[in-house]
């Protein structure tokens, strides 16, 4: 089960963005999986988190680690970078620690929202990567875009999740970013749906062999020695249910660990 927040993730898309973020949306729900719009007011809550403090969290604990820096070298640092970190001057300790307060709350509410889904699915970021001239020369529109970029992902971070990223851009597109994320601690699952993701997209997009189809052809071509002749139950992913080998002979073939699923009924 997938859910799409409907809060903040999705505001101000390019409309090549939300394209290819739909047409993932269709091949998912095509590929069986349970597409869910969930509603997550929680999302909008992030500015009542990071206050009083312009910048937040990152303000704070950049000028914690800078501060001598800002004091005697600020001349040196990129102005823009400086300009982000000197607003955590003005916190105070009591700031700080109602901020994490705020946010461990927040984290629970979250967690319980999301707990019946698999992951979260939303665009990486809302833009196409922007040309590069304008940001250089008006700060206006560099903290405007920059904030438009890390918005999404910021969020994950704040809720201490883990996310991964996957291209689903049509071929011949610029890359868009299919992103997926999960509560913290929750890695190795969705690596799992990672995967089964990836397969999918990949499937519609191009002929390049997926993971599964890999392992599949993989399988037909040998057979380590630890596996007995004929396995008492055939292993299957537990995501995709394609059959796959033993561990053994996916570690000589994926050598960081590319299965889709811990199999059933095999070593």
């Amino acid at each position: 089960r997938l859910a799409v927040p409907q809060h903040v993730v999705l505001d101000a898309l390019q409309p090549e963005v939300a394209r290819a973020f739909e047409r993932a949306l269709s091949v998912l729900s095509a590929a069986g999986a349970c597409v869910v719009e969930l509603p997550l007011p929680e999302l909008t809550q992030v500015a009542e988190i990071n206050g009083p403090v312009v910048g937040g969290f990152s303000a704070v604990e950049s000028w914690t680690t800078l501060r001598e820096v800002m004091r005697t070298q600020r001349h040196r640092m990129d102005p823009r970078v400086a300009a982000r970190v000197a607003p955590g001057e003005l916190a105070s300790a009591a700031d700080y620690l109602d901020m994490h307060r705020r946010r461990r709350a927040w984290i629970g509410r979250v967690n319980q929202a999301v707990a019946p889904f698999d992951a979260l699915v939303c665009p990486t970021v809302p833009l196409l990567a922007p040309p590069i001239e304008e940001l250089r020369t008006h700060d206006e529109a560099f903290f405007k875009t920059n904030a438009l970029l890390l918005r999404n992902t910021f969020l994950i971070n704040l809720l201490d999740g883990c996310a991964f990223s996957l291209p689903c851009q049509t071929p011949g597109d610029l890359p868009v970013g299919l992103m997926l994320a999960a509560p913290g601690g929750q890695d190795a699952h969705l690596g799992t749906v990672a995967l089964a993701v990836e397969a999918a997209l990949r499937s519609c997009s191009d002929s390049t062999p997926t993971t599964a189809r890999r392992l599949r052809t993989l399988g037909k071509k040998a057979r380590c020695s630890c596996c007995p002749a004929t396995p008492p139950v055939t292993p299957r992913c537990a995501v995709c249910s394609r059959v796959t080998r033993c561990r053994s002979l996916m570690d000589a073939a994926w050598p960081l660990g590319r299965w889709c699923r811990p199999w059933v009924g095999a070593r």
